[in-house]
């Protein structure tokens, strides 16, 4: 049995400049079922960090995307980031695909 997803709508706002993952924004009313999925964070409670999100096909900011997503494994964690601060948690992208 696979770790619990569950599908969004975000707006791209581009690629981090510290971890270089795509960042996007959750709407505001999503926040709290946001939150039970894959835990919360103490800033920018709407904003997150996707791993395996196809930076070709939407590494432009601004895109409204239909995401299904699930909290990641520890073993995905392993990931670098400089020192520009404290990125956006990370959640797993499993599915994504651009809505009007």
């Amino acid at each position: 049995m696979g770790l619990p997803t569950d599908v969004f709508e975000v707006t791209t706002l581009g690629i981090d400049g510290d971890c270089g993952f795509m960042v996007f924004t959750f709407d505001e009313d999503d926040v709290e079922r946001l939150e039970e999925l894959v835990g919360s964070t103490a800033s920018r409670r709407n904003h997150r960090m996707g791993l395996n999100l196809d930076r070709n096909r939407f590494g432009e900011s601004n895109i409204r995307l239909r995401i299904r997503i699930r909290q990641p494994l520890e073993s995905e964690l392993g990931y670098r980031c400089t020192t520009f601060g404290i990125p956006p948690r990370p959640v797993v992208v499993v599915s994504a695909h651009r809505i009007n």
